[in-house]
């Protein structure tokens, strides 16, 4: 599968395997959205992926609310 220039919504990724993931798509070349309810998280894994050169979106929410869902689909 192609993944280089798609971008990526990935739940939960600001530690953990969520991480692991993001941090995988991204060396692929996947621009990822960074979804975690902790902000500090966000930002980490967003700093991270921006220094593999692709473009990363931190969005602070908590997806097993139907609101922050679809808010996170919004961006």
């Amino acid at each position: 599968m192609e993944i280089k220039g798609k971008t990526i919504v990935i739940t939960g990724s600001g530690n953990g395997l969520g991480k692991s993931m993001a941090l995988s798509f991204a060396k692929k070349g996947g621009n990822i959205v960074v979804s975690d309810i902790n902000e500090s998280a966000v930002k980490s894994t967003v700093q991270e992926i921006e220094s593999l050169g692709v473009k990363a979106l931190g969005v602070v929410s908590n997806v097993a609310k139907e609101e922050d869902a679809v808010l996170l689909m919004e961006k």
